[in-house]
């Protein structure tokens, strides 16, 4: 069975006080609501964080993160989505 390590990151409960500050250090609030994302980004636009699961390094969406830095795990079947539509955004709101 292959475990898909971006799954992983993304519902495991790795988010302690290290990945809290390091995830703000990569934001922007601006008046609009939106958080800019302003680490590392993909071609469309997503930011992407870097984490260890397991030993190998994944890089989950940053909105993902955003989600259950606030919110707790993300509930099966829930579809995390830019309501503002602005892919760099990650505001969990």
């Amino acid at each position: 069975m292959t475990v898909d390590t971006t799954q992983q990151a993304n519902n495991a409960l790795l988010l302690g006080t290290e990945t809290w500050e390091r995830f703000h250090k990569r934001i922007r609030k601006e008046g609009a609501g939106c958080w800019i994302w302003l680490g590392q980004k993909c071609r469309l636009g997503y930011g992407r964080y870097y984490l260890y699961v397991g030993g190998k390094r994944t890089r989950p969406a940053a909105h993902r993160i955003a989600w259950q830095l606030y919110n707790g795990p993300i509930p099966e079947g829930l579809h995390i989505d830019h309501l503002c539509r602005n892919s760099s955004c990650v505001n969990p709101a």
